[in-house]
This record gives C-alpha cells, sequence and structure tokens, in this order.
C-alpha cells in the first residue's frame, strides 16, 4: 500500500489548532499534542461558560430589579405579578432592559413614573392612548429659556 502524507489537510489542521491555542500558558500553545488536548477542553468550557453567563446576568438583572421595587415599597415578586396582571413583558435576560406592552400601557408608565422619559411614539398611537402633548408650550418655555440665556452674565455664578 503506497504511503499517504497528508500534505496541507494536516498542515492546515496543526494551523488551525494552534491558532486557537495562542496566548495558552508553556507547550500548550506550540506543541501540537498538548494544544490539542487543552483546545479541546477549553472549547467544552466555552460551551457551558456560555449558558452560565446567561444565567448570571439573569440573576443579575433581578437583583437589580428587586432594588428598585424596594425602593417604591414593593418586593420582586408583587412587582411581577403586577406586571403580569397588567400584561407587560419585561425581559430579565440582560440583553436590554425592554418593556413590551399594548401602547398606551408603556406611555402611562412613562407619564406616570419619569418625567423626564422621552416617548417615541407615532402620533396615532398617542391619540389612540389620550396623552395630549401641546406644541405651543413647549415652543414657549424654549422661548423663555433663550431670553433667561441672553440676560445671565458671569457674575450671576461667583
Amino acid at each position: 500500500m503506497p504511503r499517504v502524507k497528508r500534505g496541507p489537510k494536516r498542515k492546515n489542521r496543526r494551523e488551525r489548532v494552534l491558532e486557537l491555542a495562542k496566548g495558552y500558558y508553556g507547550t500548550k500553545h506550540n506543541c501540537f499534542r498538548i494544544a490539542e488536548l487543552q483546545v479541546e477542553k477549553s472549547l467544552g468550557y466555552a460551551t457551558r461558560d456560555r449558558k452560565q453567563r446567561k444565567r448570571e446576568f439573569r440573576g443579575l438583572w433581578i437583583v437589580r430589579i428587586n432594588a428598585g421595587a424596594r425602593e417604591h415599597g414593593l418586593s420582586y415578586n408583587t412587582f411581577m405579578h403586577g406586571l403580569k396582571l397588567a400584561e407587560i413583558e419585561l425581559d430579565r435576560d440582560g440583553a436590554k432592559s425592554r418593556i413590551s406592552s399594548r401602547p398606551s400601557d408603556a406611555i402611562a408608565l412613562a407619564v406616570r413614573y419619569g418625567g423626564d422619559i422621552p416617548i417615541y411614539a407615532d402620533e396615532a398611537v398617542l391619540d389612540e392612548a389620550g396623552v395630549l402633548f401641546d406644541a405651543d408650550e413647549e415652543e414657549q418655555e424654549v422661548e423663555q429659556f433663550r431670553e433667561f440665556l441672553d440676560s445671565v452674565t458671569p457674575e450671576d455664578f461667583a
């Protein structure tokens, strides 16, 4: 039977493993046999830890939500139960903190608990929810603020 040298296939495999082992300590980064074992073990850890990281972030978000609820005199359980009854879904998986619900509920929460929270919604949604914003009033506030800035001098801050 003729001898098979494997050519570039062997070289490519070795390069791939050694590239993955870059930065490992000792012979784990340059000795192929040892690097191969370590890379296999590391990839197993990476798979396991991706799941574990999701668990840890969910726990962190729950702790943060609980702290925020306690500031307003609620426990985490009663807060989450109230959200469920209101059909408001809170993403606790850590990727984003988003609230998805009926538009009127989200607007009601924003108006009730945060006067400085910007509301981005279509005019039809705001009309359906019964939220009225007076553009003239806002323009008057801006004009008053501009007048105030014109009258301010550096001595006012001394």
